[in-house]
């Protein structure tokens, strides 16, 4: 393995599992590590693991220069700071919803940040939301306060609260094409509105239930994998979440393997020991990277500018298509469909089904 990212995996490991401090070899280039770190989404963390580092042996590994580690820092500090600040002025939103009877259940980011160590660490974009069939009600409530709200997309709606945008769900998942997505869009609706939460610091912020954390990252890990790729932020939540969510049970990987997760599971899952050092409890003895694994590792590294946000617009669709034609390796491991039929059903799916209908779906 190339050294300089067998060292970033080094920090991360200290940051989030406590690994003793490592020595490491003259050959990392840090510079590049640094760079690794950012476009990773995991610059935070590393410099937990960098500190913890410096902390144990007292001067900084030989190739770090100053200007550097400063830079790090200063962008740590800065990634710590949005996170709370974010977070703050999402507790303000569930506090405004919650005087009109409204709960606010947190989905993705500061629902999985939760499960980290030091939750500021962990990069912050958005707030998604769903509030348990208050959707229009917590629009409006918005509205009332001057903010606009955009209700482009059939998913969500979306304005900006002083400096978090907020993503307010109707729907969960992508639910358009086949009917096995209403059906999983309709269980994971269940859990979040069946099952027990947990408040975040306080506040009227509700953090879901494991299963619903777990099922819900591997199905937009996935999504967002086969269609633009991830970094390694998504293996660290992914680890994080295997160390402390309990939900591993049969029904888990029975949903697993009723919506084409489980391959990508069970590879994610592998990785997540590799660079984060999380051994899941079910898995005995070595763990052996397979080839599917190492790819996935790999292009990681190679996601460059592919990610958009995928609308309605044509350029979207376009860069979508591209995206599908130049991955066909994916579904070959990860997909029980081939990337054309994947390609034509979203295609064909994002024109005609303008309004899926779930509720039918409900059990």
């Amino acid at each position: 393995m190339d050294k300089t990212k067998e060292a970033l995996y080094g920090l991360i490991r200290m940051a989030l599992i406590g690994e003793v401090p490592m020595a490491f070899p003259e050959s990392v280039d840090w510079n590049v590590l640094y760079d690794y770190a950012k476009m990773q989404g995991v610059a935070a963390i590393a410099m937990d693991g960098l500190q913890t580092l410096m902390n144990k042996t007292g001067f900084a590994p030989v190739g770090l220069d100053v200007k550097t580690k400063l830079q790090w820092y200063a962008l740590a500090m800065s990634i710590e700071k949005r996170h709370t600040k974010q977070l703050e002025s999402s507790k303000e939103v569930a506090s405004v919803w919650h005087g009109a009877g409204i709960r606010t259940l947190v989905l993705k980011g500061f629902a999985f940040a939760q499960y980290y160590p030091k939750p500021m660490q962990r990069l912050a974009s958005d707030m998604d939301c769903y509030l348990c069939g208050g959707y229009e009600v917590g629009n409006s409530e918005m509205e009332h306060l001057g903010i606009k709200v955009n209700r482009e997309d059939y998913r969500h709606s979306t304005f900006l609260y002083k400096d978090v945008f907020v993503e307010n769900h109707k729907i969960c998942t992508t639910v358009r094409g086949k009917k096995q997505r209403k059906r999983f869009e309709a269980y994971l609706r269940s859990l979040l509105e069946n099952e027990l939460t947990v408040d975040i610091d306080g506040s009227y912020l509700e953090m879901p239930c494991d299963r619903f954390n777990a099922l819900y990252f591997l199905q937009h890990c996935h999504r967002h994998f086969l269609r633009e790729g991830i970094t390694l932020r998504y293996i660290c939540d992914w680890a994080m979440i295997l160390q402390r969510a309990d939900c591993f049970d049969s029904e888990f990987w029975n949903e697993c393997e009723k919506n084409d997760l489980r391959p990508f599971a069970e590879s994610m899952t592998r990785l997540a020991y590799v660079v984060c050092g999380v051994k899941a409890q079910w898995m005995n003895g070595d763990v052996l990277l397979q080839i599917q694994d190492k790819m996935l590792l790999d292009d990681c590294y190679c996601i460059a500018d592919n990610a958009i946000k995928y609308g309605n617009s044509i350029k979207a669709h376009v860069q979508m298509v591209k995206n599908m034609l130049g991955m066909r390796w994916k579904y070959k491991y990860f997909s029980q469909r081939s990337m054309e039929i994947e390609l034509i059903s979203s295609v064909w799916s994002n024109w005609v089904e303008k309004n899926p209908k779930i509720n039918q779906y409900q059990d």
